[in-house]
């Protein structure tokens, strides 16, 4: 193996170095924090914005935007420097602290082993902050090392603070344009061993402990997703054959949303995504058998289907009578029957359109139904959310826990509402309530916490 083919391999393995970018002609992930390796101007900008300036961001948090700011500046301009602390030598070290002696001030190195760099991580955020003050003078910074920065720009005679806040947007796009015209070259800006090291230790990605979205409440008084089934169980016998039909559609939709409950993670992520898709299909498969007056033909495919299954397994001819259909069942030869593929010949789209529910199917359905399909924008939508260290800008990583983009409760409780307002209109009376999202769930952490706590203090001793 090429020796620095199998030396770039090492580095990549480094499992703490991140934000890899295609080397198109390299045909390899190289990763921009890699010495050797001609870097991503942008990301070298990144880095220079939050390791070499953190001197002067020390002293602005101490001392404010006074006038050592203003004599920076001059001293910049003057000397050609970009104040980036590895650029600075022992002279204009020197020269430096001469400057901000008179200010009882000093320049002092922040980049040294041992730092950690994440204690910045509120200063990091905010260079990366346009129109922040911070993001103005250091990008004020990198135009007077090659003296592009215009004379009428700044007027360093009244409030800095106010002048770099007001003026942000125009600094920000003469850098711009000065970046894209070649004239500011941030291929100059190249760290040192050192600062190169602290980096890649401080590279690692990084995700922020985040709270689930929903928690579902325990100890309802009334919880509608198990009564409902209960109260028809209890007078199944007095349904006739179409309303049975139509009433176990949302029962069975019922059935998925009381088992998404069971686990905080089910309902929290891709399983609940998962179920939207049958939720809605079991929606627009019920408005189409109401509207098209197909309820009983269905039927009697999903029973000739049954048939047919039953018979294959039994190598019996036909049916002759009920306990061969017990028979099957107790033998568990009763699997589930695929009844949805072949009855609805068309594409869920298509029957949506002739529903008028084409809206809701590219809200509720298309995206969900990638996650059936597990396809790699479902994988990195289950997976993937926004890199919180402060050195990756614009760069996602693994979640172990949850996803920034799975968010389906919401849609669940909507469709189900469509669901029983459909069955409503069937039955011709409001016999069946809506359910409200709130009823069912937390939104936050605590007031679960409290809920559990009261029902715990609840309890009898022997019930605990």
């Amino acid at each position: 193996m090429d020796k620095k083919f199998e030396g770039m391999l090492k580095k990549i393995s480094n499992p703490n170095i991140k934000d890899f970018k295609m080397d198109k002609k390299e045909s390899l992930f190289i990763n921009p924090a890699m010495p050797y390796v001609n870097k991503s101007s942008e990301e070298l900008y990144v880095y220079s914005l939050t390791i070499g300036h953190l001197w002067i961001i020390e002293l602005i948090k101490e001392q404010g935007y006074g006038d050592f700011i203003k004599d920076l500046i001059l001293f910049a301009k003057t000397n050609a420097t970009n104040m980036l602390e590895w650029t600075i030598n022992e002279r204009e070290e020197k020269q430096i602290n001469n400057l901000l002696s008179k200010y009882k001030l000093k320049f002092e190195r922040k980049i040294v082993q041992g730092i950690n760099v994440l204690d910045y991580e509120n200063e990091l955020n905010l260079l990366k902050e346009k129109n922040h003050p911070y993001h103005a003078l250091v990008r004020i910074f990198l135009m007077l090392k090659t003296n592009s920065l215009p004379e009428t720009v700044l007027d360093l005679s009244g409030n800095l603070e106010e002048e770099f806040k007001e003026k942000s947007s125009v600094i920000n796009a003469i850098y711009l344009g000065l970046k894209m015209a070649g004239i500011v070259e941030e291929d100059e800006i190249s760290p040192n061993k050192e600062v190169m090291d602290i980096l890649i230790e401080y590279s690692p990605c990084m995700v922020e402990k985040r709270e689930m979205k929903y928690y579902p409440k325990t100890g309802i008084e009334y919880n509608y997703f198990e009564e409902l089934p209960i109260l028809f169980s209890r007078n199944w016998n007095l349904l006739h054959d179409e309303a049975i039909v139509i009433i176990s559609k949302l029962l069975y939709s019922f059935k998925i949303i009381k088992e998404l409950t069971y686990s905080l993670f089910a309902v929290n992520g891709i399983l609940a995504a998962t179920s939207t898709r049958i939720l809605f299909d079991n929606y627009w498969q019920t408005k189409h058998l109401i509207e098209k007056n197909e309820i009983q033909q269905y039927k009697e495919f999903a029973l000739d289907r049954m048939r047919l299954h039953i018979l294959k397994r039994t190598e019996k001819k036909d049916i002759e009578d009920i306990g061969i259909l017990m028979l099957a069942s107790k033998s568990n030869l009763l699997d589930p029957i695929p009844i949805h593929g072949d009855y609805f010949k068309s594409s869920a789209r298509e029957y949506a359109i002739q529903l008028n529910l084409k809206e809701e199917y590219d809200k509720y359905y298309e995206y969900n139904s990638e996650f059936i399909h597990a396809s790699l924008t479902a994988v990195l939508s289950g997976l993937m959310v926004d890199c919180s260290n402060p050195e990756h800008i614009n760069h996602l990583t693994i979640d172990p826990s949850s996803s920034r983009y799975v968010d389906a409760i919401p849609h669940i409780f909507e469709i189900i509402n469509d669901h029983i307002s459909l069955v409503n209109g069937y039955l011709g009376d409001n016999l069946l309530e809506n359910v409200k999202l709130e009823d069912y769930f937390f939104r936050d952490r605590k007031s679960f916490l409290v809920n559990m706590e009261t029902l715990y203090d609840q309890m009898s001793p022997t019930q605990v």
